[in-house]
């Protein structure tokens, strides 16, 4: 996995994307808004839920004279087959998700292994005295800046660290 070499996309390729995502939002209904307060309250469907709203329909257009007078099984019916079309393109949308934070994290570490070879050149550079090699250490090595640490104390009455530097 290590010395993946990516290309960028092109800003017109990025585009694209961007605007395929667009028109995704703009073919769903209005979005609701909910609070996350909403959110815990609304009850959330599971498989068993599924499968009973399922036998539901199916036991409300088999036997009609048991139907309920207030339930509209086409409205009923249509807001299901929403449901299960949100969770298949959730399921989609995960795994495109999945697969672009997988990407980003490879060619981040990619990038970051990179760049450090190229901070141990340039900090070899400046330690032989390779003109010009100090301005660019300079710049770089404050990344790697070592932050002093603060004196703890270790039980032996003196307040001060018994580990080694100190």
């Amino acid at each position: 996995m290590r010395n993946q070499v990516f290309t960028a996309m092109s800003p017109e390729e990025l585009a694209a994307c961007k605007t395929k995502l667009a028109e995704l939002e703009a073919m769903l209904p209005e979005n609701p808004l909910l609070t996350p307060i909403d959110r815990q309250r609304l009850a959330k469907m599971s498989y068993s839920g599924q499968t009973f709203v399922q036998e539901a329909l199916s036991v409300s257009k088999d036997m009609p004279e048991l139907r309920s007078s207030f339930v509209d099984l086409v409205q009923m019916e249509n807001t299901f087959n929403f449901h299960q079309q949100m969770n298949e393109l959730l399921s989609n949308i995960a795994g495109v998700q999945h697969w672009a934070e997988d990407l980003k994290l490879v060619s981040g570490a990619a990038a970051d292994d990179m760049a450090r070879a190229c901070y141990k050149h340039i900090k070899n550079a400046s330690e032989h005295q390779v003109e010009s090699a100090a301005n660019g250490y300079d710049r770089l090595r404050g990344r790697y800046v070592r932050k002093r640490r603060a004196a703890s104390y270790s039980g032996n009455g003196n307040g001060v660290s018994s580990g080694s530097g100190t």
